[in-house]
């Protein structure tokens, strides 16, 4: 199926196939993700009741793997609506764009999976470590606190 897909869309843009290689690197991070999220619903199933921390992270990390969706939605519609039909050259700037885009979310997904599988991998213990360094780069002060931690940095020095 790669071969003939990345083959047609290859003819319908006048592009060599080795051009297409971000197609190919988007379908194969779905496929890889989709493995890896079916196995943290068994994951989370699993988490003690009793540590409601790491449940929370767990839960976050998933929402992040939302990302996939935005992915499969672009490297799948897109694909469909746009590069099997013949593009005429005046949409360089169009293709460009999609190109740019899946690119983009290619790697935004890579880095959300890649943070969940490490944290699954790692029992979820970095659990303060990762709430920290998320709020100081992600969240604002409002959705810090409503997590019930600080996005103050500042280093405490031992005595």
């Amino acid at each position: 199926m790669r071969t003939t897909k990345i083959k047609e869309i290859s003819e319908n843009l006048g592009k060599l196939e080795i051009e297409l290689e971000y197609l190919v690197e988007a379908w194969l991070q779905i496929v890889e993700c989709r493995q890896v999220l079916t196995w943290t619903y068994a994951y989370g199933y699993y988490l003690p009741a009793d540590e409601p921390a790491k449940k929370e992270l767990f839960e976050f990390l998933q929402c992040q793997a939302a990302a996939l969706e935005k992915l499969h939605e672009c490297a799948e519609g897109e694909v469909q609506a746009n590069l099997m039909e013949k593009i005429s050259a005046t949409d360089i700037v169009g293709y460009a764009n999609f190109q740019r885009k899946l690119v983009h979310l290619t790697s935004v997904t890579r880095n959300h999976f890649e943070k969940l599988v490490t944290a699954l991998q790692n029992d979820l213990s970095d659990v303060t470590i990762f709430l920290l360094d998320f709020a100081s780069t992600s969240l604002s002060q409002k959705d810090a606190s409503s997590l019930n931690i600080s996005t103050n940095t500042t280093q405490v020095k031992p005595d």
